[in-house]
């Protein structure tokens, strides 16, 4: 976090250096060729969007909230005998509410997610303009609009790809508002609603990924050490945001208690076989997180005595805060970089911007042909090496299992993958419209059993009673799943060959259904099922 010495004093103005007079048709020029070159960037960058993340399927982790949306409303009930999730409430909730949507208008839950998503990102764009314009009221001048149009294109439809939709990428857009809000001189005057608007939309955002609270915990802080006084974390947006996340506490207290009681005690158990990763790993699976780090701190330096904005300095401050919450996760997983990237993104385009306009940047003539021939460059690539994502059966990624399995399976038909990959089990699921006939979307507490066997070797140091419940609970899980819905097809992925590499299971050979079936109820449940053979990662069983 940046030190006292290098905050900005947000009562003062911004500093612009003096030029000598220059005749008005050449501003008007000036303007106009800066405005169609973001004219092409704008197009360019909505192009790869498009591509990158609206024309594809949504990513597995958002098809599965779906999925579970949809099931609860059927009347599943969340952490209970149907569902066993690791995830907090709330994106569930949510989901449940689209899939509600798309149930009274009768279209596809995907399609309806996405849209709402265009939606939230249009009013947010919407928000945040008439912000900006308060925060820095000469910021940019007429080419706000479109500058801040690139902005959010790259910011929320490039960057999250596949992962759109993701809780991060919610965050990242739910959040951004009360940011600017940070950096507002202390004696603005906003309306008190819109304050406690801004409060409630980031409380939501932070309730989705509780561990990116560090971005509020910084950005607090920033402001308490930049204005001496305590004084600013009794501001609408501050108490809204603790509010909203004592409110999330006690609705999951009284409508899903057990994911207090049940849920939180096996993740404290087993989520460090997944989250698992060095922090030298972590560093080189997000290079690009990292470099935006580098160069929002330097700028920050570098920019120190031409008082750049506040703004900047908030921004970057809730970037590094964010890599710290990606870091502590230790999964080293791509969504988990975007609140980071973005907003140290967003502390960069603050810089270009008043950069360009203590400069009075005047984009060629040259420049503005050698942009627009890169635009259509970028979007063209995107989409060559995209796969032409622009069919239902091609946006689908599906490596493993071999799609020939799932086709003539009728729609609603039980099938249970065992995996520890959740993307191998979902996306065949949505795309055939198959049952989901297992409560968990993968084997997510498998590789803390199986690295902790035998119990003298295991690394978290997990008592023998402890290893033996979770071994227990995953038995009888997925013997009483078999039971329940009597899946069709079931996949065992063969991580006992050496040429396998299961997830999260890297270092192992481990024989799932061996393991399996030390339970007798596993046995019993799995004894009318035959194996019809191999396909690529999976040994393939049919009910009899």
């Amino acid at each position: 976090m940046p030190g006292p010495s290098s905050i900005p004093n947000p009562e003062k103005p911004l500093h612009h250096e003096t030029h000598p007079p220059v005749n008005r048709k050449t501003i008007v020029r000036q303007k106009s060729d800066a405005l169609s070159l973001l004219r092409w960037l704008i197009a360019g960058t909505a192009a790869m969007g498009i591509v990158l993340s609206l024309l594809p399927a949504t990513g597995h982790d958002q098809l599965w909230f779906l999925w579970v949306g949809e099931r609860m409303l059927a009347g599943a009930k969340l952490y209970g005998p149907e569902i066993m999730e690791p995830n907090p409430p709330l994106i569930m909730w949510l989901s449940a509410a689209v899939t509600a949507v798309a149930h009274g208008f009768y279209l596809e839950s995907t399609f309806v997610f996405k849209a709402l998503q265009l939606l939230l990102i249009g009013g947010m764009f919407v928000l945040v303009e008439r912000l900006l314009a308060v925060v820095t009221p000469h910021f940019f001048g007429k080419l706000l609009r479109p500058a801040l149009l690139l902005f959010f294109i790259v910011a929320y439809l490039v960057i999250p790809a596949r992962d759109f939709g993701q809780r991060e990428h919610l965050l990242s857009i739910l959040c951004l508002p009360y940011l600017l809000a940070a950096s507002r001189p202390q004696d603005g005057s906003w309306p008190k609603l819109l304050r406690i608007g801004i409060g409630l939309l980031a409380g939501i955002g932070f309730c989705l990924k509780p561990q990116q609270v560090l971005v509020f915990f910084a950005a607090e802080l920033l402001l308490v050490i930049s204005r001496r006084s305590l004084r600013s974390l009794v501001r609408p947006e501050a108490v809204c945001i603790v509010a909203v996340g004592l409110g999330y506490l006690a609705c999951v207290w009284h409508f899903a208690p057990a994911y207090f009681t049940t849920t939180l005690p096996i993740i404290r158990n087993c989520y460090w076989a997944v989250g698992h990763l060095s922090i030298l790993e972590l560093l080189l699976e997000s290079p690009q997180l990292q470099v935006l780090a580098i160069l929002s701190v330097a700028a920050l330096y570098l920019r120190r005595k031409h008082q750049c904005s506040s703004l900047a300095c908030v921004l970057t401050t809730a970037g590094l805060a964010a890599d710290g919450a990606y870091l502590q996760q230790g999964t080293g997983w791509y969504y988990q970089q975007i609140p980071g990237i973005v907003f140290l993104l967003a502390a960069l385009f603050v810089h270009a911007a008043e950069i360009a306009q203590a400069r009075a940047f005047a984009p060629t003539r040259w420049m503005r042909n050698a942009v627009a021939f890169l635009s259509i460059l970028a979007a063209f690539l995107t989409l060559h090496f995209s796969g032409y994502p622009i069919t239902p059966d091609r946006s689908f990624p599906i490596d493993q299992p071999d799609e020939s399995l799932f086709r003539p399976l009728a729609r609603g038909t039980p099938i249970a993958i065992l995996s520890t990959n959740v993307e191998e089990t979902i996306m065949p699921r949505a795309k055939y419209h198959l049952f989901w006939a297992q409560r968990m979307n993968n084997l997510w507490m498998l590789p803390a059993i199986l690295h902790s066997e035998p119990p003298a070797a295991n690394p978290h140091h997990l008592s023998a009673a402890t290893i033996q419940m979770l071994a227990d609970k995953q038995h009888a899980f997925m013997a009483e799943d078999l039971q329940r819905w009597k899946p069709v097809l079931v996949l065992i992925e063969r991580c006992y060959d050496p040429a396998v590499q299961c997830q999260m299971l890297e270092d192992r050979h481990d024989d799932l259904l061996a393991w399996f079936s030390r339970d007798a109820a596993f046995r019993a449940a799995f004894a009318p099922y035959r194996k019809q053979g191999q396909d690529g990662r999976f040994d393939v069983y049919t009910r009899q």
